[in-house]
């Protein structure tokens, strides 16, 4: 199989930008791509196309939340790429890299816009379960770079670090071989 692969958040989906974590609950993180075989075996897995954040799988919003003070949705602005560095038992670790890009957007009143960028967040894909982790570590590989409208709610700053992680299960599952 090479072609399109999607997955959904099995766990919180989080942004932690300096202390204010924004959370999208499972099932409102969803991710699209391609890959170039059932059996990947890198360095080149595969390209991320699309990833949106708070919404549900009918594309309706099912908003995240900024600390419980205001509702987002927010999606990647550009393709990314998926890259194997190590294999060993079942477990690929390597990186998301390419200019990550994300636009997060208020919903329900809040009129926040804030960009946040980096080039690279760790990731493992492990055979056993399908599922793609993403910066299991939680280091610091992202960036407030725009704020709109009064730092969106006193929340967010420019110039500040932000960590991204989630976990997503992928479909149709992969066998990835090694990087």
């Amino acid at each position: 199989y090479a072609g399109p692969v999607s997955g959904v958040n099995t766990t919180s989906a989080t942004l932690d930008a300096n202390g204010t974590v924004l959370t999208c609950h499972p099932g409102t993180a969803h991710a699209a791509g391609t890959v170039p075989s059932a059996s990947p075996a890198g360095p080149a897995l595969g390209t991320i196309s699309k990833a949106t954040f708070g919404f549900s799988a009918g594309g309706g919003v099912s908003a995240c939340s900024a600390s419980g003070i205001f509702d987002f949705t927010a999606q990647l602005n550009q393709p990314v790429t998926l890259s194997g560095s190590t294999y060993s038992g079942g477990v690929t670790k390597g990186k998301i890299a390419g200019g990550i890009s994300a636009t997060l957007t208020g919903v329900n009143g809040t009129t926040c816009h804030a960009t946040i960028k980096g080039t690279s967040l760790s990731a493992s894909y492990t055979n056993a379960t399908h599922a793609l982790t993403v910066n299991p570590g939680a280091h610091s590989a992202l960036s407030v770079t725009s704020v709109s409208n009064g730092h969106c709610s006193g929340l967010l700053t420019t110039g500040e670090p932000a960590a991204f992680t989630a976990a997503y299960q992928f479909n149709p599952p992969l066998s990835v071989t090694g990087p």
